[in-house]
């Protein structure tokens, strides 16, 4: 059911029980930035957007921005909409930035998104990828390499 917001709370579901793998990274809130990139990612996460008539099928997306923010106002939640309008579920990742400290460093996102894939297939039974720049990367190195 279609609620009209971005997205409903329980439709956040995070990556990790505990804290992520590896240990590190940022403390704080989330820090967004005036047109919607995130920074400072202390919980990555998957945020579900339910469309009003589903398909059957589903979609991670995951947004680009260089490793150094996720780029959710811009590319990540109008494809979500979008997709949504066409019967899709969206899942769309919030993973950890390399650059934020985390002990994993480099395959600390790529931690993210296989953990993502394994969720939503766990939830779904037809799951396709879609990914902007850096998170086009992402998805593709977790796909192709599910057990790295």
């Amino acid at each position: 059911m279609t609620t009209g917001k971005l997205f409903a709370r329980d439709d956040i579901i995070p990556l990790w029980p505990d804290d992520p793998p590896g240990g590190g990274g940022p403390s704080g809130l989330l820090k967004v930035s005036m047109n919607g990139s995130w920074t400072n990612i202390v919980s990555p996460a998957i945020q579900r957007f339910r469309p009003e008539n589903p398909n059957g099928e589903a979609v991670i997306v995951a947004a680009g921005g260089g490793y150094r923010f996720v780029g959710m106002g811009r590319e990540a939640w109008p494809v979500a909409r979008w997709l949504n309008a066409n019967g899709y579920t969206v899942y769309v990742l919030s993973y950890r930035l390399p650059g934020e400290k985390w002990q994993a460093g480099n395959l600390a996102p790529l931690q993210d998104a296989q953990r993502a894939i394994r969720l939503v297939r766990s939830m779904e039974s037809k799951v396709h990828l879609l990914g902007f720049s850096a998170g086009g990367h992402l998805l593709g190195m977790a796909a192709a390499r599910p057990d790295f």
